[in-house]
């Protein structure tokens, strides 16, 4: 199936096109670094490593909300990326096309909810560093995988979008569990009481 793209259409090819120039540089070795960086192995290294903290720091319902997270977010991209293949050929980028199983980015997923994993799981104190070395992360591999010419821009976002999705939702049901503890013990009190 081919579908037709407009003027947005036109403007992801462009910048993926700008961008994929600086492949065969220096700059296009560094974005190799950061793509194996979220690829499957190193990811599940990263995880262990935040589920370890989150339970250094006596935090179950922490860890396991990350790897939810982390977990949701990637199956979830993997399962769109099938149900959404399409082509979208672009001409300004000749016999180089992106794939039509790319959207949405499953290294800009994992970047990302492993970035809101560490976010989750570091302790109040520790969150707006964690969230400094997470963003960057994030957009070192969203740049990365562009630079690499195996996504369009467009792609990035989706893979941002999946993972932010899920860490509401983890973020939800964390709070939803907060407070049904929180009754739980306020009825436990008054019923000796």
């Amino acid at each position: 199936m081919l579908i037709e793209v407009g003027p947005v259409g036109h403007l992801d090819a462009r910048i993926l096109s700008g961008l994929s120039s600086y492949k065969e540089t220096s700059l296009g070795s560094v974005a190799g670094f950061f793509v194996r960086l979220a690829d499957p192995i190193p990811q599940m290294v990263m995880l262990v490593l935040v589920c370890l903290l989150a339970l250094g720091l006596r935090r179950p319902r922490h860890a396991i909300a990350a790897a939810v997270l982390v977990g949701g977010a990637n199956l979830t991209t993997q399962l769109l990326k099938q149900l959404l293949a399409h082509h979208r050929y672009q001409p300004i980028l000749g016999w180089i096309q992106i794939g039509p199983t790319s959207f949405p980015s499953g290294h800009s997923t994992a970047a990302m909810a492993m970035a809101l994993a560490l976010a989750l799981a570091a302790p109040r104190s520790w969150r707006p560093t964690a969230v400094i070395i997470g963003g960057s992360f994030v957009v070192a591999v969203g740049f990365s995988v562009v630079i690499l010419h195996n996504h369009y821009p467009s792609d990035v976002a989706g893979g941002w979008l999946v993972a932010g999705g899920w860490g509401f939702a983890v973020i939800a049901g964390l709070r939803a569990a907060e407070l049904l503890l929180a009754n739980r013990s306020a009825q436990l009190v008054g019923d000796r009481g």
